[in-house]
C-alpha cells in the first residue's frame, strides 16, 4: 500500500543530536513571530534536510539544515487568536483577486445574516460576474 501523503513528510526515527535551539517563525519579514523548540538530528538520507515546494512550472528545492522540531505538536491557538487580524489585514490590502474576497468578506463578519441565491451569496455572485 502507498503511504499517506503526511507520512512521507514524518521522519519517525530521527537520532536526535545535543544541540537544542529556539527558533522564531515567521510568515512575512517584520511580521509576527512564533517560537518553537528545535533539536539537531543525524542526517541518515539526503532527503531529510531537502525542502520542497511546488511552483507554477514545476518544483524548487533546497537543502536545509538537520534541525527539526522537538515535538511535532505545536500549539498555534493563541498565535492565530492573537494575529489572525495582521494577517486578514495584509491579505486585504493585496489587489487580487484573493484580496478582493477578503475585502468583502471583511464587510459581512456574520454571514448568516447575508441573503442566498441559491448557494451563492450576493457577493459571490457579483465575484463570478466580473
Amino acid at each position: 500500500m502507498e503511504p499517506s501523503y503526511e507520512s512521507k513528510l514524518i521522519w519517525e526515527s530521527l537520532q536526535w543530536g545535543q544541540v537544542a535551539k529556539s527558533a522564531l517563525l515567521t510568515h512575512v519579514p517584520g511580521g509576527p513571530t512564533l517560537e518553537v523548540n528545535c533539536r539537531e538530528f543525524v542526517r541518515t538520507s539526503p532527503d531529510q534536510t531537502l525542502l520542497c515546494w511546488k511552483e507554477v512550472d514545476g518544483w524548487g528545492w533546497m537543502d536545509t539544515t538537520a534541525y527539526s522540531l522537538e515535538t511535532p505538536k505545536v500549539d498555534l491557538a493563541s498565535y492565530i487568536d492573537e494575529f489572525s487580524s495582521f494577517y486578514l489585514k495584509e491579505a486585504c490590502e493585496k489587489p487580487d483577486h484573493l484580496g478582493q474576497i477578503f475585502r468583502l468578506a471583511q464587510l459581512y463578519p456574520d454571514v448568516s445574516s447575508l441573503p442566498t441565491v441559491g448557494s451563492m451569496t450576493p457577493q459571490l455572485m457579483y465575484l463570478r460576474s466580473q
